[in-house]
Formats: C-alpha cells, structure tokens, sequence
C-alpha cells in the first residue's frame, strides 16, 4: 500500500472510530466527496477498515505497543494480510501460541458483553458468538417476491457475472460472491431485492402473516423485518412499524419508498401513553417483537454496533 492510501486510511480510521455514523454510510459519502479513488482502492481501504472494527480490541492492543501511526497502520495492514491467506479462525489460534490472551480479547469482544453472554448462556455460547463476530459475514439478500421470483433474480446476477446462490432455509433468500456495489446496481435501485440476513427472514416468516392480517412489529428499527412481513402479506393488510427512533424509522420509509410497499404505517412512541397504540387494542392479528433491538444479530455486518454499547446505555434502552 501506497503512502497515499496509508494516509487517507488513517483519516478514515479517525472519523469512523468516533461512531458517529454507520461506517458504511460513511465511506460511501467519503468515496463521493474522493474521486480519485479506483475500484481496487476502494474496496482495498473498506475491507480493511472493517477487518479493523471487526478486530479492534486485539488491534488496539497491539498498536499500545507501536511508537508511530505509521507503523500502526503496517501492523494493521499486515495482519489483514496474514489473516487473508490463513483459514478462517484459526488464524486467530494461531496468534494465542505466544501471547495467551483471552477469549474476549483475542477475538475483540467488549469483557462486559463476553461477561453478559456467559452468565446468562454459558461459556461455550459466549465464545461461539466470539468466534462468530471476528468473521466476515455472507451477503444475503431477500427477493422483492412481489416484482420477481428468486430464481429470475439469480438469472440476472449470473449475468452481472456475479456468483449467486439460493440460502439453505429461507425460500426467498439469496447467497451473493462479489465486490461490486450492489447498491449501485439496476436490481437494488429498482427494488428487486434488499439486504437481509437469512434468520432475519425465518423470523418473519414465522409470524406466518396473510394478506388480511393486521401485524404490528414492535421495536421495528430500520425495519428489515417489517419488510419482509409486508412482503409475505404481498403488500396487502397492514403492518404498523413502532419505534422509539425516528432516525430508524426515516431509514425504513427509505426502504418502502424503494420497493414501493404501500401497506406499512410507520410511527415513532414513546415510553407511556401513545394513542395509536391503545386504538388498536383488539384489532391486531399478530405482534412482533424484537427487543431490545440493538442489531448484535448483524454484528459480522455491522462490527461498529459493538463499540457504540456498554452495559450504562444497554441498561437505558432496554428499559426504553
């Protein structure tokens, strides 16, 4: 890597880790605004800043050791590297010959939540989401049923040349191999598909919604499930989307809007006392709740959800 690229590297790894916004959405605006970036280059700089979110324990670990931001930045390039050409977890392992860390720390969990999840599961539990989270996660989408069927989907990603495949449990679940923005394509811009883990999508299909059904999902977020829900109701019935965040819910009007689902009503509550809620005592088929809702399911996705927790504001939401 080129001095260039070191340097813009560290200007990224600066901002993200103030967490102040998704780092996703934050490279995108940071590619936007940085034109002089090449495919290659960009994909390069988003692995590794998310090899680091998904490692920033260990890293920063090893980087209390290190004089120099350069050669900060050498050691974190260099670990990516290794951890390229190794097999997976064991590349990890492999680190513990020497050093002994601990679990939590060899694979960059917060003590407190490696804690948490071995008192109230147990040990092996806590060291499988461990092992779990240091991974980079599959690409899985879910078909717009309504607009095309799975198989059709795959049929135009073959020739986009990008490898697809369908998931093993979701019937409308699909495995993606690429480092094209999918983003930017013609099928995610016109609503063919959005992205969803594929227990995402068992989850809602088990609320088994109809057409005719009146579905409330509670501690909606951005929504994915509420999609999903709306399309297995194929856009018919109506779903209400409950939050106590607006942003989130700007985010899932976002995604309605995309795949021009018309059957969802969206509403920001707070804690006591919300109206719309108490008009619809009686009247609700099923009701979904995901709480607290802090998206530890997409950790591999989204490793920054890691470090914008600790048990002070965990504690706060779940009583919100």
């Amino acid at each position: 890597m080129n001095k260039f690229l070191k340097s813009n590297l560290h200007k990224i790894l600066n901002e993200i880790t103030k967490f102040d916004y998704p780092t996703d959405k934050y490279l995108s605006l940071f590619f936007k605004k940085n034109k002089k970036f090449g495919k290659k280059d960009r994909f390069f700089l988003s692995e590794i800043v998310f090899f680091y979110l998904r490692n920033k324990r260990l890293i920063d670990y090893y980087d209390s050791k290190e004089q120099t931001s350069d050669s900060k930045i050498n050691h974190l390039i260099d670990l990516y590297e290794n951890f390229e050409k190794s097999k997976g977890i064991q590349f990890f392992y492999s680190l513990n010959v020497k050093e002994k860390f601990p679990i939590d720390l060899l694979f960059s969990v917060p003590k407190w939540l490696f804690d948490k999840l071995k008192k109230d599961f147990n040990e092996s539990f806590a060291i499988k989401f461990s092992e779990f989270s240091v991974l980079r996660s599959n690409l899985t989408l879910r078909t717009n049923n309504l607009k095309i069927s799975r198989d059709n989907l795959i049929n135009k990603f073959e020739k986009l040349k990008i490898k697809a495949s369908k998931t093993k449990y979701s019937p409308h679940g699909i495995f993606v191999q690429t480092n094209i923005n999918l983003r930017k394509t013609d099928l995610y811009n016109s609503g063919l598909f959005e992205f969803q883990d594929e227990g995402s999508q068992l989850i809602a299909d088990l609320v088994n919604a109809n057409d005719k059904c009146t579905i409330v999902d509670f501690c909606a977020g951005a929504g994915g499930k509420t999609l999903s829900i709306s399309l297995s109701m194929r856009g018919r019935g109506r779903v209400y989307a409950f939050d106590i965040s607006e942003k989130k819910l700007l985010r899932l009007r976002e995604r309605l809007n995309r795949l021009q689902l018309s059957n969802v009503i969206t509403e920001t509550i707070g804690q006591t006392n919300n109206r719309r809620i108490k008009r619809l005592w009686g009247k609700v088929d099923k009701v979904l709740v995901d709480a607290p809702c802090m998206g530890f399911g997409t950790v591999r996705r989204n490793p920054d959800l890691l470090w914008k927790y600790n048990e002070e504001n965990l504690a706060t939401i779940t009583k919100d």
